[in-house]
């Protein structure tokens, strides 16, 4: 048998007993530092949920839901953010698959999906619809495709299996159904025709003739149209506009969706450019308290300027040691390499309030990110809380 060198029998062994400590406990020594501002919060990002040191991890709650294990279902996919709400699809069934076989001849894949809304104010969460027996979309679709659309925050819109259908977010039901085509037409063909646009409309091109299913709020309306050389369709309104795309859009036809005929391809195009919005890109970073910054951050090193003027702030580790003795105290009560500071690894600009993530970094635990705000006025610093596992994509402070 080979023989462990001594060192590595050390090293080992740290790791045994550093292991041995609960994630658990970790996080009871974070929570009992207390915040140091007058406000509560809620930290978000694509895996879970944190609000006011309460937090929700999103795969292991839908398995409890799911009543099945954590491993056996994917990560949450096809995430939908509102003002209260996330929705995001698990996969938690997988038939007749095999990722062993490369480019096969068919695809013979199935899925059993779940819709999930997360209530992000409440942190409840709850399926909402169960896709079951889902097809795959084309030949090289093995894995978690994606089935809803969100068109407001009164209904989406389904397409798997062949037909569209639409969902009230209201009564959680599905409230219209329509086939339009077999269920397992495209599952080995190399790309799907159809496409559901922002409108909540379903349409394809097949055979120069343009499929075209308008959602009218409670039901479809199957429409047709000659669509010879079109490959895209895109509608404003009332208005249906063909075209193909090389190095610049070439339109083929128009059409008024009310009446089904066919228009003049400039009026569509002066009516496009009538209510399309110019998208203004600002010059600068971010606005706090109506005042422009630009920011740079490397490596943990944080450089705000202002985009007009000559002030400029620097944080790192080596500030927030020096002015923060509740960084210093986060800095050992969780992570057991306390020569390592968390390092500053990204910002969030909210209600007027920004916002510094620092995010703990150890071998086989959790990376905790620790939120404080900052304070350019006065160059302060104030804890406010952690999110439970990676970087914060968003932090919303509970201001009454």
């Amino acid at each position: 048998m080979k023989k462990i060198g001594p060192m590595l029998l050390i090293s080992l062994f740290s790791l045994t007993m550093s292991s041995c400590e609960s994630t658990g406990e970790r996080f009871r020594r974070i929570e009992s530092v207390e915040p140091e501002v007058d406000y509560g919060y809620i930290s978000i990002n694509s895996s879970a949920i944190t609000k006011n040191f309460e937090h929700m991890y999103f795969q292991g709650e839908c398995a409890r839901i799911l009543k099945t294990q954590a491993t056996s279902i994917s990560y949450p996919y096809q995430t939908v953010q509102t003002e209260n709400y996330i929705y995001f699809l698990i996969e938690y069934n997988n038939r007749n698959g095999n990722f062993f076989v490369l480019n096969p001849k068919d695809n013979k894949y199935q899925f059993d999906i779940a819709l999930f809304r997360l209530d992000i104010y409440e942190q409840s969460l709850d399926k909402i619809y169960d896709f079951k027996n889902v097809y795959p979309f084309s030949r090289y679709n093995y894995t978690m495709p994606n089935l809803f659309y969100f068109i407001d925050d009164q209904s989406m819109v389904f397409y798997y299996n062949g037909k569209v259908e639409i969902f009230s977010l209201t009564s959680l039901e599905v409230i219209h159904s329509l086939d339009i085509h077999d269920s397992k037409a495209y599952v080995n063909i190399e790309n799907n025709p159809y496409r559901v646009n922002s409108y909540g409309d379903c349409y394809a091109i097949k055979d120069d003739v343009l499929h075209y299913y308008e959602n009218v709020g409670e039901t479809f309306v199957p429409r047709q149209f000659i669509a010879t050389g079109s490959f895209y369709a895109s509608r404003y309104d009332d208005y249906i506009l063909l075209h193909n795309y090389a190095s610049q859009p070439t339109y083929q036809f128009a059409y008024q969706l009310s009446t089904g005929e066919e228009v003049d391809i400039d009026v569509v195009l002066a009516y496009r450019e009538s209510i399309e919005e110019p998208v203004l890109i600002p010059e600068y970073d971010f606005l706090l308290n109506d005042i422009a910054y630009d920011f740079t951050l490397d490596y943990g090193v944080l450089v705000i300027e202002e985009h007009e003027g000559s002030l400029s702030y620097t944080i790192e580790k080596e500030y927030m040691l020096a002015h923060s003795p509740t960084y210093r105290t986060l800095t050992e009560v969780f992570s057991t390499k306390t020569d390592t500071p968390p390092i500053l690894n990204y910002i969030c600009v909210n209600e007027n309030k920004l916002f510094l993530e620092f995010c703990t970094d150890e071998f086989l635990v959790h990376n905790v990110n620790y939120i404080f705000e900052y304070d350019l006025v006065n160059q302060t610093v104030k804890y406010v809380g952690y999110h439970y596992n990676n970087r914060p994509a968003f932090v919303i402070p509970l201001i009454d």
